[in-house]
């Protein structure tokens, strides 16, 4: 059911803020996380091919509920997200790495082509928490990137997977630079500090 996970769906660069979800006083807004985006219409009947973000695909159909946001909105904030919510009727593997599901409302194949490029969004709360060693990659974003002297090298953009391993991407004063996700390259990982330290290997 994990999300791709520390040595760790995908994030957007912050763009403008929009207005933030209704709340209650004393309870935090939910925090939302991508964990997949709509691929294309599949069949004539308003089903719908997903490419999911988790380890384990079919896993994204026990996460619910869904919040749709489309491209055009984006997702800006992961507390106050656009988009809306959708319940899902039914879902089924597909393929090595993907489901199809069908969603309420959705019953024909133009209104499914309408939502292509739409991304997946579920509330954090409902995740397994990650175990010691591991971090979902959404929970990395905006954290501050620092040296191991101290010098500030900027802020965890986004991340992405290699075959080998996980690359963060940092953009700071200095532009963007990548460093591999590792115990060696990233020793220090703290989430309370929202605090990252690299030690960039030679040619960083």
């Amino acid at each position: 059911m994990d999300l791709r996970q520390g040595e760790a769906s995908q994030a957007r660069t912050p763009e403008p803020v929009h207005p933030p979800e209704p709340t209650v006083e004393g309870v935090d807004p939910p925090y939302w996380v991508v964990v997949g985006c709509i691929a294309t219409a599949f069949g004539v009947r308003g089903e719908l091919k997903v490419n999911p973000f988790t380890e384990e695909p079919a896993s994204v159909l026990e996460l619910t509920p869904w919040r749709l946001v489309s491209p055009a909105e984006g997702a800006t904030e992961r507390t106050a997200l656009p988009g809306r919510e959708v319940r899902v009727i039914q879902g089924r593997p597909h393929g090595a790495d993907g489901v199809v599901v069908q969603l309420e409302g959705v019953n024909d194949r133009d209104q499914a082509l309408a939502l292509r490029g739409w991304e997946i969004y579920v509330p954090r709360e409902i995740l397994p928490e990650a175990d010691e060693e591991s971090f979902y990659w959404n929970d990395l974003i905006g954290c501050r990137v620092v040296d191991g002297e101290g010098v500030e090298l900027g802020t965890v953009s986004h991340l992405f997977a290699t075959g080998a391993n996980d690359v963060l991407v940092v953009r700071g004063p200095g532009g963007e630079r990548w460093f591999p996700f590792t115990k060696e390259v990233a020793p220090i990982v703290d989430l309370a500090q929202r605090l990252l330290v690299v030690h960039p290997l030679p040619g960083m």
